[in-house]
């Protein structure tokens, strides 16, 4: 009951919104341009369902949805403009289907103007973004004004522009691709670079201000970095944002560098909202936010028939590059739900460290959580649940996902990370680590009494850790200077993937008592 008061609520939301859009398209004075701005972001190819909510989501449905709300508004003589935030890829096991093409095309049909690259679309390297490209040529136009990478990926250079130009409701609307140059992420681009997004944002400004009376920033840099963009720059009327995975019911509202109050939306991730926002291009060349709302979307709402062919589509291809029988074989049972450790820790979390810390032969075990994807109710699992619940691979060859790593690390290292990582909210998943979470008040907290094996931590001891390849890696990327403080990386050639099943088959429960 309390389900279908809400869906009723979020119906007669919608009908309000369409209600408003009617009287606003009949009383628009004559110089008024309304304009629709449909988005998404953060897909990370959950084609089939939320990673956290099983009602939630859907391509098939987000395509409905989508379609639904262009000819609403195009029966009431109203233009739409479609686009996706990035990291449409990497996230769940469906983006390794056909080396990411079966996903890339899914969006490619999903009906948009413009798609923003995000992190997650270019760790596959380079090489592997081109020859995607090169095979499925988007029809949207493909955003990415401050990414940047060798020559030889023609298909990159042909088809990613800083910038594109729509012809919406009698006038020119320009849209601008920003992605982060975060660090941890950066350094796939390999030969490439990635400017500083508000530096480029100003740059791209500098060039088109003047050509276009409306601008829209297409962004994946999250909401705090967005804000950051918005005071650096003006001339921006709208921003339209992604990577922080933010349900932005409102929209948040930033001063730009001449004092203008600039928009930004975002509508979560994993497709479990598309965002709508009526808008009015003013003449003065200002964007006015009429009425906006996230439309949810939800599992067993309709769905388009061609999407979802094509999301059966990618589930028969890892059915074959998997074997539909081993992929969906059930190999044990959970008698919790399996979360992610977010906040602190979980059974998931722990079984998943000690797996690694077990496998590795190493003193302990780290693991960051949201590298985690599917969160799992109590029940059967089978090798595509345990899969879906840590998706990470970096490279298309990696066929059982990331292998384990191991480094040596100084203790005083390890403390110094896990202790910010705690104060800054954050947490880590480990084995063989223990500590006390001090509450200090105030939502900070801190650690006490933080053991390694029992002992106390010895600030000077190299300790062998067991590392997922994606941090390990990452760090031998990101600086010279980590590859000091992680001394002798050696990758075990242990996939994590396999690790797991074999570890679930040979305990056949994963009992919350023993994984507290």
């Amino acid at each position: 009951m309390k389900r279908r008061d809400a869906a009723l609520g979020r119906g007669a939301a919608t009908a309000v919104f369409a209600l408003g859009m009617v009287s606003l398209a009949l009383a628009k004075p004559a110089e008024a341009r309304l304009l629709q701005i449909i988005h998404t972001n953060d897909l990370h190819s959950y084609t089939d369902v939320s990673a956290d909510e099983p009602t939630r989501g859907g391509y098939a449905q987000v395509k409905a949805v989508i379609d639904r709300l262009k000819l609403e508004a195009e029966d009431r003589g109203i233009d739409s403009l479609t686009m996706d935030g990035g990291d449409y890829l990497e996230g769940a096991i469906g983006y390794l289907a056909d080396h990411g093409k079966g996903v890339f095309r899914a969006i490619d049909e999903m009906g948009y103007d413009a798609v923003t690259i995000g992190n997650h679309d270019w760790l596959m390297g380079p090489e592997g973004l081109d020859e995607m490209l090169g095979d499925v040529r988007p029809r949207f136009a493909f955003l990415g004004a401050n990414f940047r990478t060798h020559d030889r990926n023609r298909n990159v250079a042909r088809y990613m522009q800083p910038y594109s130009a729509f012809a919406r409701s009698g006038e020119q609307v320009a849209v601008i691709g920003l992605t982060t140059n975060e660090i941890l992420y950066s350094w796939r681009a390999k030969e490439g670079f990635i400017t500083h997004p508000a530096h480029e944002a100003g740059e791209v400004l500098k060039k088109i201000r003047s050509k276009y009376k409306y601008i829209i920033a297409l962004t994946h840099l999250g909401v705090s970095e967005d804000k950051k963009m918005v005071r650096r720059n003006h001339g921006i009327d709208l921003v339209v944002g992604a990577h922080s995975h933010t349900a932005l019911h409102k929209p948040v509202w930033e001063k730009d560098q001449k004092g203008n109050r600039i928009p930004i939306v975002q509508a979560e991730c994993h497709a479990k909202w598309v965002g709508r926002i009526l808008a009015d291009l003013r003449p003065d060349g200002k964007i006015e936010i009429l009425q906006y709302e996230l439309v949810p979307v939800f599992r067993d709402g309709p769905k388009d028939p061609a999407m979802e062919r094509r999301v059966a589509d990618i589930s028969d291809t890892l059915d074959a590059q998997y074997g539909a029988r081993w992929l969906h074989e059930t190999i044990g049972v959970t008698d919790s739900p399996l979360v992610r450790a977010e906040n602190g820790p979980t059974v998931w979390g722990n079984f998943a460290t000690e797996t690694m810390r077990e496998y590795a032969g190493t003193q302990l075990a780290l693991d960051v959580a949201p590298f985690s994807g599917m969160e799992l109710p109590a029940g059967p699992l089978t090798r595509a649940d345990l899969f879906g619940a840590y998706p990470r691979a970096f490279d298309f060859s990696d066929r059982y996902g990331w292998n384990l790593w191991t480094v040596k690390v100084r203790g005083w290292i390890l403390g110094l990370a896990i202790k910010i990582a705690v104060t800054q909210g954050f947490y880590f998943s480990t084995a063989g680590v223990t500590f006390d979470l001090v509450d200090k008040g105030g939502g900070k907290r801190d650690i006490e009494n933080l053991r390694i094996g029992g002992k106390k931590l010895g600030w000077f001891k190299l300790y062998d850790l067991a590392l997922p390849e994606g941090i390990a890696r990452g760090a031998m990327g990101i600086s010279r200077a980590l590859e000091i403080i992680l001394k002798d990386p050696r990758n075990t050639r242990v996939p994590m993937w396999l690790a797991l099943n074999d570890k679930l088959q040979r305990v056949g429960v994963i009992r919350e008592q023993d994984w507290q």
